[in-house]
C-alpha cells in the first residue's frame, strides 16, 4: 500500500509539473499562431484535469475573478434560446465564449502552484521574439511587411500594448527587489514596445488606448501624482514621436483624410468602413436594447 501510495504521489507531482510547462507552452504560442494555440490548449486540458479536485474549483467560482466568467458563459448559452438561427449557428456564435471557462481552471491551477511566473515570462520572452522579428522586417524589407510578421495589426499591437505597459509596471514594483540591471532592462523592454507603435506600425487603436493605460498606471503607483505625471509624459513623449516618426505622422494625416472623405461623399475607407460597422452596430443594439438577438444570430 505505501508503494502505491508512492507511485501515486509521484504520479501526481509529475502530471502537476506538466501542466505547468503545458500552461506555458500556450503562452509561448499565443503571439505566433492561433492552430498552435488551439493543440497547446487541448493538451493542457488533458494533462490538468485529472490533477484538479472539485473541491479547488467550487473555490475559484466562489470569488469574482473565477466565477463571472463562468456566468458570462452561462449568459452566452441562455442566449442561444431566443436567437432567431439555427442551433449550429448558435453554437458557432458560443465557440468565443468556451475560453472564458479557462479562468477558474487556471487560478486553481496556480493557486497551488508557485509556477504561474514561467507563463508571464513565456508569453513576455515570446512576444520580444516577435518584437525583434518585427522591427528586423521594417529594416530588411522596408514597408512591405509593416512589422507585423503575424496575425494582424490589432493582434500585434494589443499583444505589445499588454507588453509594454506590463513591463513598466513590473520595472516599478520591482526596482527594490530585482538586482539592478534587471529593473532597467525590463524598463528598456517596454519603452521598445511602445516605440514599435510610433516607427514601425502604428495602430490606431493603441494611439487611443496607450495613453489611458500611462494614466492608469501613473495613478495605480503614485495616485493623482502619477496622473499628472502620466499626462506630461503622455504630451513630451507624443511630441518627441510626431516629430520623430514619419510613420506616425502619416498615419494620422491619412485617418484624418479617410474620415472627411467618408464624411464628405462616403466614400469606401478603411476609417469609413469603421464608422459604417459602428452605426450598424448600434443599428442592431437599438433594435433589440435589453436581451439582444441571441447568440450566434450576428455573423
Amino acid at each position: 500500500m505505501v508503494g502505491l501510495f508512492r507511485i501515486g504521489r509521484i504520479g501526481y507531482s509529475s502530471l502537476t509539473a506538466l501542466a505547468d510547462w503545458a500552461a506555458v507552452v500556450v503562452a509561448v504560442s499565443l503571439p505566433w499562431s492561433t492552430s498552435a494555440v488551439g493543440i497547446a490548449i487541448t493538451g493542457w486540458l488533458v494533462v490538468l484535469l485529472p490533477t484538479l479536485d472539485s473541491r479547488s474549483v467550487k473555490r475559484e467560482l466562489a470569488t469574482a475573478a473565477g466565477g463571472l466568467p463562468v456566468v458570462l458563459w452561462g449568459l452566452g448559452v441562455i442566449g442561444m434560446l431566443w436567437a432567431d438561427v439555427s442551433w449550429h449557428d448558435g453554437f458557432v456564435g458560443l465557440r468565443s465564449f468556451h475560453l472564458l471557462l479557462a479562468i477558474p481552471l487556471l487560478l486553481a491551477q496556480f493557486r497551488r502552484s508557485e509556477n504561474g511566473l514561467w507563463v508571464v515570462c513565456g508569453f513576455f520572452i515570446s512576444s520580444i521574439t516577435l518584437l525583434i522579428v518585427s522591427y528586423l522586417l521594417v529594416l530588411v524589407f522596408g514597408d512591405k511587411w509593416h512589422g507585423v510578421p503575424v496575425h494582424d495589426t490589432i493582434f500585434q499591437g494589443s499583444e505589445f500594448l499588454i507588453c509594454g505597459f506590463g513591463a513598466l509596471g513590473y520595472a516599478v514594483v520591482g526596482r527594490q527587489k530585482l538586482a539592478w540591471p534587471w529593473p532597467i532592462a525590463i524598463f528598456a523592454a517596454g519603452v521598445l514596445f511602445l516605440v514599435n507603435f510610433a516607427f514601425v506600425f502604428t495602430s490606431r487603436v493603441a494611439l487611443v488606448i496607450a495613453p489611458l493605460l500611462l494614466l492608469l498606471l501613473g495613478f495605480c503607483f503614485f495616485r493623482w501624482k502619477g496622473v499628472l505625471g502620466g499626462v506630461l509624459l503622455a504630451f513630451l513623449l507624443g511630441t518627441a514621436m510626431w516629430f520623430a516618426s514619419p510613420i506616425l505622422r502619416d498615419r494620422i494625416a491619412k485617418s484624418i483624410a479617410e474620415t472627411q472623405e467618408y464624411r464628405a461623399a462616403d466614400k469606401a475607407t478603411s476609417i469609413g468602413e469603421h464608422i459604417a460597422f459602428l452605426k450598424g452596430s448600434l443599428t442592431i443594439i437599438a433594435s433589440a436594447p435589453i436581451i439582444g438577438h441571441g447568440t450566434g444570430s450576428i455573423t
